[in-house]
């Protein structure tokens, strides 16, 4: 999931059967609790950088989620989850590719 908008409003399908989701107003990263209000501190930081989040995702809020990947089956449950505060640390995507090649193999 990612807040920003960009040209493309529905789902973004790609061949391995996966979706990549728009979150406009973090709607969705909300219901999973891992959004945060950036504090003032940051947003003048932001700021003197020229970013402007609220602008950036069209949101009347300065909000980011946190570094998250989900798998979620077609059934709806969460098969998959990985959070991290820490913005820069990231889930390696090989092991996104291999969660869910196991999940495809045990569930045809």
């Amino acid at each position: 999931m990612r807040p920003k908008v960009t040209a493309i409003s529905r789902p973004t399908f790609n061949p391995d059967n996966a979706y990549l989701i728009n979150d406009p107003n973090n709607k969705i990263a909300k219901t999973f609790g891992i959004v945060y209000e950036v504090c003032e501190n940051q947003k003048e930081l932001f700021s003197s950088w020229g970013l402007d989040l609220a602008q950036l995702n069209q949101s009347d809020k300065w909000e980011l989620p946190l570094a998250a990947t989900y798998i979620i089956s077609r059934n709806g449950c969460v098969e998959f989850s990985y959070v991290d505060t820490d913005f820069r640390k990231r889930l390696d995507p090989e092991v996104v590719i291999s969660r869910m090649k196991e999940l495809t193999s045990s569930n045809p």
